[in-house]
């Protein structure tokens, strides 16, 4: 019999392999700092993240981290607040070794932000539903409950991770 614990144990395994990815810039603003990344899959689909970071409006010398990728160039758009939906179902078998690689470029963000003497404490993204389709296929937040799972088991730096409506928050140690 398969427990729950063993699905998510499978959900957040971390033995996935990772995409090798490109640091492709930081570029500095008055009040935000972005950092674009970039990658292929071994299907030939190119993903961008994006992140953003800012101080944290409620914590005094720490600093916030907003997470986009997906899909094709739109993904600087969303990042940006443009309301066309970027987000592609792409069904390809790829999905743990995507979620690996936007980990990996997550830390080491983390990593570059704080040797800049920028503290990232806090974490957020919003995990893009499912759209109803004409067929019925209802608007889900599965994607959601698996990022959460998946950020749980291959972070350790998490203090812990909540779901608020459609966005994902995590607060670091």
């Amino acid at each position: 019999m398969i427990k729950l614990i063993d699905i998510l144990n499978e959900i957040g395994d971390s033995s996935a392999q990772k995409y090798d990815w490109r640091f492709k810039g930081k570029h500095v603003t008055s009040d935000v700092i972005n950092l674009d990344y970039e990658f292929k899959t071994d299907s030939d689909i190119q993903y961008f993240v994006k992140l953003t970071v800012r101080e944290s409006p409620s914590t005094s010398s720490a600093f916030e981290m907003t997470v986009a990728f997906g899909v094709g160039k739109s993904i600087i758009k969303k990042a940006f607040g443009d309301k066309k939906p970027f987000a592609q179902v792409v069904n390809k078998g790829e999905l743990y070794r995507v979620m690996a690689t936007v980990i990996d470029i997550v830390k080491d963000s983390i990593e570059k932000m704080a040797q800049d003497n920028y503290p990232v404490k806090f974490i957020s993204f919003v995990a893009e539903k499912e759209k109803e389709t004409s067929a019925g296929f209802k608007n889900t937040d599965q994607r959601a409950k698996l990022y959460i799972a998946y950020i749980k088991q291959n972070m350790d730096m998490v203090y812990s991770v909540t779901q608020k409506n459609n966005a994902i928050e995590v607060i670091l140690k």
